[in-house]
């Protein structure tokens, strides 16, 4: 039998020229300047990228290849070598060939602190709705998970229904919630939980001690895994909590700094952390791998909380007035957004994946040498979507944008019709064994406001269980604060009528909903009414 050996030969073409014409300039270091440089507003703040590479002495000129985002954000136009273009692919799709030791790049850096810009203009009736709901979501699901990542997200959510409250002007409330995140925190800044944070000499981070003991515990956060994902739910609430209570950053202050330097170290010379631990400043995107060898290299499952890291950075920048800081952690989330738009979202005619791929609308996990629609801890359709959408808090409105969703919502929902009937409930399909887990649906409802958000206030509604990182109070404010949300609401009669029952209409008694559904006591009809 012949041996076919043209796919192991380097065959002369046309363009071997232009390559030999490179092959002489060879890379031999390369150095990131980033910065974040403030406009007359926060909405025109610039974050700008100079990637400089030193060659060895030769009179060739460096050729290097940039991805798809490269190109959609240098400075001015690059030189582009065009006898050599289109000839270079990789898993994130066509690298262009650039000559020049030196690539500048620019973007625009979201302008989102706080809040939602939406949230002042509500309706009051919509506001009392979601501040009933806060003053019930204050006092359940405590952050008191013994491990790092269950915490964080708990402390989140506590986090978020402070800075809701205060900007529907429940300041009690909003004091409840601020006032607990310090206490929370306290143990494990102070070192007293069972699971404590440790400095680790050897890699030069902090880890959890359980962590370090076993490999596998924590999600592998002793070999430095998902690091950016569980601090940065610690420095969100660090942020909310010293935004209230700026004593609670004089008292704490080199630990939560400890905390920062971890996931977003400024200095490249540091001798306790490594510089921006996560972040490839190439790819634009983290590394959510620590030192765990892969065999398709490192790789990142949740573009959207790496994404909550570096907004918790900014925010955490703002809370303490450190301006540099602050833009820092902006550039790190706009150069994580810029990754996620490109890299793990497949809008219709993306050139990155082919059509059938792309069909899938999300990318669950991005790696060096592959990329997958699954997660490490499943492969349904809604983990995959929801855990690069989590947590909603108003830097989401910068990665879910509505055309996308326009396209990708349906996508989901359709994955998901078999188990349930999707504007109604979960408890037929869990009555069987096949469903969606409520903690997923509130993900799932919370992207269909971008596009439906006055069906998502009623999906919302029907759902008993949430996420220990987000709330009935959240959703509904992220449904509510949505362009396009009109739900007519009108004032609620002082004793609801029998037919408003979930029980008297049959379709909704047959999904197990209880209480009043037709209407709600926010005035929604459900679609199960008759």
């Amino acid at each position: 039998m012949k041996e076919a050996s043209t796919h192991y030969q380097w065959k002369t073409s046309s363009w071997t020229p232009r390559a030999k014409k490179h092959a002489g300039a060879k890379p031999s270091a390369a150095a990131a300047d980033v910065e974040g440089q403030s406009a007359d507003t926060p909405a025109a703040t610039l974050g700008e990228m100079e990637l400089a590479s030193k060659a060895k002495a030769t009179q060739d000129q460096l050729l290097m290849l940039a991805l798809p985002h490269h190109m959609d954000v240098f400075a001015g136009k690059p030189q582009v070598e065009e006898g050599l273009a289109g000839k270079f692919k990789c898993i994130k799709g066509a690298m262009t060939p650039i000559i020049g030791t030196t690539w500048q790049m620019q973007d625009k850096l979201p302008g989102i602190e706080w809040h939602s810009t939406a949230g002042a203009d509500l309706d009051e009736l919509l506001t009392a709705d979601i501040l009933e709901q806060a003053r019930l979501d204050v006092k359940s699901v405590p952050p008191v998970a013994p491990d790092p990542y269950a915490f964080g997200k708990a402390l989140g959510r506590l986090a978020r229904i402070a800075l809701i409250t205060d900007q529907l002007g429940d300041k009690e409330t909003s004091k409840e919630a601020a006032d607990a995140l310090g206490p929370y925190l306290a143990p494990w800044l102070d070192g007293e939980n069972p699971d404590a944070l440790l400095y680790d000499t050897a890699w030069g981070g902090v880890v959890s001690k359980r962590g370090l003991e076993d490999e596998m515990e924590d999600f592998g956060n002793g070999w430095y895994n998902d690091h950016h994902f569980h601090y940065g739910y610690f420095i969100y609430g660090a942020a909310v909590a010293i935004k209230y209570d700026p004593s609670f950053y004089t008292q704490y202050r080199r630990q939560l700094e400890l905390l920062v330097a971890d996931i977003a170290n400024t200095q490249t010379n540091s001798d306790l952390f490594p510089f921006a631990r996560h972040k490839d400043m190439y790819d634009f995107h983290s590394w959510a791998s620590g030192l765990f060898p892969q065999s398709n290299g490192k790789s990142q499952e949740s573009i959207s909380e790496a994404i909550n890291a570096y907004y918790a950075v900014h925010l955490y920048g703002v809370a303490t007035k450190n301006d540099a800081l602050r833009d820092w952690g902006r550039v790190l989330a706009q150069m994580e957004l810029r990754a996620g738009h490109t890299y793990w979202q497949m809008p219709s005619g993306t050139p990155i994946y082919d059509s059938n791929f792309a069909s899938n609308k999300m990318a669950g996990v991005v790696g060096a040498l592959d990329v997958i629609c699954n997660t490490w801890f499943g492969d349904k359709f809604e983990y995959i979507h929801a855990i690069n959408m989590m947590p909603f808090t108003p830097i989401t409105e910068a990665l879910l944008r509505p055309p996308f969703v326009a396209e990708e919502y349906p996508v989901l929902a359709r994955a998901l019709a078999h188990a349930i009937n999707f504007h109604l409930t979960l408890a037929r399909a869990l009555a069987h064994g096949d469903g969606v887990a409520q903690e997923w649906l509130g993900f799932v409802y919370m992207d269909q406001a971008i596009v439906d958000p006055n069906q998502s206030w009623a999906d919302l509604l029907s759902l008993r269980i949430f996420d220990s990182g987000n709330s009935l109070t959240n959703g509904l404010y992220w449904s509510a604060t949505r362009p396009k949300h009109d739900i007519a609401f009108a004032k609620a009669p002082a004793a609801s009528s029998n037919g408003a029952k979930c029980s008297a209409n049959a379709a909704c008694a047959a999904h197990a909903l209880v209480g009043e559904c037709c209407p709600t006591s926010q005035g929604v009809m459900l679609n199960c009414c008759s």
